[in-house]
């Protein structure tokens, strides 16, 4: 029988949220739970594809790195959100390095599993269908950010988006990297956001002060 509280994470997963219960029950049968401290790295761009992972608790931090060694964070994860679907469903290697910015505690769906569902499970192909829709429009969004605003303009965003509890918990080089930009171009933006009462900036934390006005800046406003 199901654990009543891995069913309830579990539901909040987006490829899990709509599935009929006997679907949904297959999969839980499938997950593999694995524990991480905060640092450690769980999977390496250009490895062979382990699976879809799904966080449960704490934070992800999905990046690229060049050939010079600069990295570029892609996302950050938190819970109850999954990555690396496309080597899963592509066949391909993995397209990102992963770390884990607190402990974690994730579900791993391993390849051979993913594949058998998509076989056998047309919700949960469904589902797949509809989470990579959501993501290729985010997709959008990011390269219009890149393209159309400004560094400002996207440091609130990245503000917005990763925080909790009223809080970004981001390093400002983590914020920059979401931003595309250099850390001390971010923390010349950050001062001036805090001079103007938008945000506080603390030790490993950037409190929200005024979210309209972020949202404002987010949007070139």
């Amino acid at each position: 029988m199901l654990d009543t509280d891995a069913a309830a994470w579990l539901r909040q997963i987006d490829y899990f949220a709509t599935l009929p219960e006997d679907d949904f029950h297959e999969v839980a049968r499938s997950i593999r739970v694995r524990r991480y401290m905060a640092g450690q790295v769980i999977m390496i761009e250009g490895d062979t594809c382990e699976g879809l992972y799904v966080v449960r608790e704490g934070r992800v931090r999905v990046y690229k790195m060049s050939p010079m060694g600069k990295e570029q964070v892609l996302r950050i994860i938190p819970a109850c959100e999954s990555f690396n679907d496309v080597a899963v469903f592509d066949g391909g290697p993995n397209p990102a390095s992963a770390d884990c910015l607190d402990d974690c505690h994730l579900g791993i769906l391993t390849k051979a599993d993913a594949d058998r569902l998509l076989r056998t499970r047309p919700g949960f192909s469904a589902a797949m269908l509809r989470v990579f829709a959501r993501r290729l429009r985010q997709l959008t969004t990011v390269i219009e950010d890149f393209a159309f605003h400004s560094v400002r303009a996207r440091l609130a965003r990245a503000l917005i988006e990763t925080a909790d509890g009223g809080a970004s918990h981001l390093t400002q080089r983590d914020l920059a990297e979401l931003a595309g930009t250099a850390r001390e171009v971010a923390g010349r933006e950050l001062r001036e956001m805090e001079r103007q009462g938008v945000v506080r900036i603390g030790r490993g934390t950037t409190a929200l002060l005024d979210v309209g006005r972020l949202e404002r800046i987010a949007s070139g406003g």
